[in-house]
Order: C-alpha cells, then sequence, then structure tokens
C-alpha cells in the first residue's frame, strides 16, 4: 500500500511541476534517482557549442520524437514547434539532476522563448520514454528539411576541449 501511495505521490508531484523553471520534470520508469530525462536536438547535442552545459549529465542514448513536429534554424539556433507534422526530431536523451535541470532553463530562457514540456520519445535501441524538450513559442527562420538539426545548413559542430566525444551522433 505503502508503495502504491508513494507512486502516486510522485506522480502529483511532477505533474503540479510540470513546466516550471528548475523543477524536476515527470518521473521516468528507469531513472529512479531523482533524475529527469531531457531530450536535446540542436546545439546541446555532443559535438555542437552548448553541449558544455549537460556536464554531470547521463547520457541516456540517441533517439527522436514519437510525433512529428516542425524545426526551424534561425543565425545557427533551433527552434522546435510542435503540432506541425513535419518529420520526427532526431536528438538524444539525458538524465538531468535539478541544478543542470535548472541550468537549462536559464540557458533556454524557459519559459520566456523556450516552453519546457514533456515529449515522448523513441530511443534508437527501441525503448520509449517521456522527457522533457524545449518547445518554442514561436518558431524563427527557415524549416528544416530533415528533422535532424546535424544536416542543417550553419549547423556547424564545435570540436575541442569541451567535445571529448568528437563527432556529433547521427
Amino acid at each position: 500500500m505503502v508503495l502504491l501511495y508513494n507512486f502516486f505521490a510522485r506522480k502529483r508531484a511532477a505533474e503540479s511541476a510540470e513546466g516550471q523553471p528548475g523543477k524536476p520534470g515527470p518521473e521516468v520508469p528507469g531513472t529512479g534517482d531523482g533524475r529527469s530525462h531531457v531530450f536535446v536536438y540542436g546545439t546541446l547535442r555532443r559535438g555542437f557549442s552548448n553541449h558544455r552545459f549537460l556536464t554531470g549529465a547521463r547520457f541516456v542514448g540517441p533517439g527522436r520524437t514519437a510525433e512529428s513536429h516542425g524545426l526551424y534554424l534561425e543565425d545557427g539556433i533551433p527552434y522546435l514547434a510542435a503540432g506541425e507534422g513535419r518529420y520526427p526530431v532526431v536528438g538524444e536523451v539525458y538524465a538531468v539532476d535539478a541544478a543542470i535541470l535548472a541550468g537549462l532553463d536559464e540557458l533556454e530562457e524557459h519559459p520566456r522563448v523556450y516552453a519546457r514540456r514533456p515529449a515522448a520519445i523513441v530511443l534508437d535501441d527501441g525503448r520509449r520514454l517521456v522527457a522533457w524538450a524545449y518547445f518554442a513559442d514561436e518558431p524563427r527562420g527557415a524549416p528544416l528539411a530533415s528533422g535532424d538539426f546535424a544536416d542543417a545548413r550553419g549547423a556547424s559542430p564545435r570540436r575541442g576541449p569541451d567535445d571529448p566525444g568528437g563527432a556529433a551522433p547521427r
């Protein structure tokens, strides 16, 4: 009975914290350590300029959104637009703690520029999970031909000391 109560208490807490700056995201089976899953699709991916903001996060795996969305690019910055039905968006999933999540919220200017919302994700190994993703309230720039930021013109992977992993994964 206590386990059932704890499950529903955590579920209610996650739902009430949904989208709040610096608050943990929806509990996803398999984390079990108080971390939230975050789906990153642009400059936060390995090999790109903002990956350093994920220092201390645990890499879960590459994946894509279960639903189709639109991905836009302006001045090398990607914007994810919900409900456009263009294509699944390619990215990576990380398990992050509250401090890293708060840093990502600040970087993404949540909730002014991007809104952090739960998104269904399919990992490349077939596992499915729910992760936070940063959606643009107002997409900017031009729509990309594919759902992979790495394929876009103007998206250039960065190589250097902050990128021990080398090339950005596909």
